[in-house]
């Protein structure tokens, strides 16, 4: 049942807006108290689309006062990605039948963001640094899928794409330890059209629900809390570093 479902979210939801405060969110909103006259609209928010086939409905999960949100324009996403939504509400838009997903308009284009999946493997030997690795919004509780936002910054010349690649340290792995390590690789593609370098900003969703599968909590009610450590190559340093933010899944 979505009622089901929602009732999931809003409770993971109110664990997650502890999180994202503690990282820094970069959101940015004007609300009302969604009284009856009451108005609200997000900018550049973080989302996550979703489906629920009882009802047919496409949504996306935001971190934002709504929620969960939907658009003619977001019912023809693609469950399972992520992108920037700006939108507003009002009250006299009211909901979807028999859900809590707030109808909505879009006030600009969305925003995709590119995706890639934890790979179970050990990292390669790394050829490119980064310039800087940060993780601005951590999904310790599956709010969204299990979908973390990084942004990273690389000198890039005419011609040159790049990606970044999440691998479990599996060297370290051990399923009843508290803490685990991603070492994260950066991938240069395209070939150069220009000498001239510019320091350009990247964002990427990386989906570690394969985390959860890893641990088993059949039939258990006890949580676990799993420190989660991402190590890369950052420019200019001696050896691998580790991004500075303390994030976690709760498992």
């Amino acid at each position: 049942m979505i009622s089901n479902l929602i009732y999931r979210v809003q409770m993971k939801k109110n664990l997650m807006l502890i999180a994202i405060a503690a990282l820094g969110m970069f959101f940015t909103s004007c609300l009302g108290g969604l009284d009856n006259d009451s108005t609200y609209s997000g900018s550049g928010e973080f989302a996550y689309i979703d489906y629920n086939a009882e009802h047919l409905l496409t949504y996306a999960v935001t971190p934002g006062r709504l929620g969960l949100i939907t658009s003619p324009e977001i019912k023809q996403m693609l469950p399972g990605t992520t992108v920037f939504l700006s939108y507003a509400w009002t009250s006299k838009d009211g909901y979807v039948p028999n859900t809590n997903v707030y109808n909505v308009t879009l006030t600009e284009e969305p925003v995709s963001i590119p995706g890639t999946s934890l790979i179970l493997t050990e990292a390669p030997v790394s050829v490119n640094s980064f310039n800087k690795l940060n993780a601005l919004l951590a999904d310790q509780f599956g709010y969204f899928g299990d979908r973390w936002l990084f942004t990273y910054d690389w000198k890039k010349k005419d011609g040159e794409t790049s990606t970044a690649m999440f691998y479990l340290n599996m060297a370290n792995f051990e399923k009843n330890s508290s803490e685990l390590i991603i070492d994260v690789r950066f991938v240069k593609n395209g070939t150069a059209t220009g000498t001239k370098e510019t320091l350009t900003k990247e964002y990427i969703a990386v989906n570690l629900s394969a985390l959860r599968d890893l641990y088993d909590t059949e039939g258990s009610s006890v949580y676990r809390d799993i420190n989660v450590k991402f190590r890369y190559y950052e420019a200019n340093s001696t050896g691998p570093v580790f991004v500075n933010q303390n994030t976690f899944i709760r498992i």
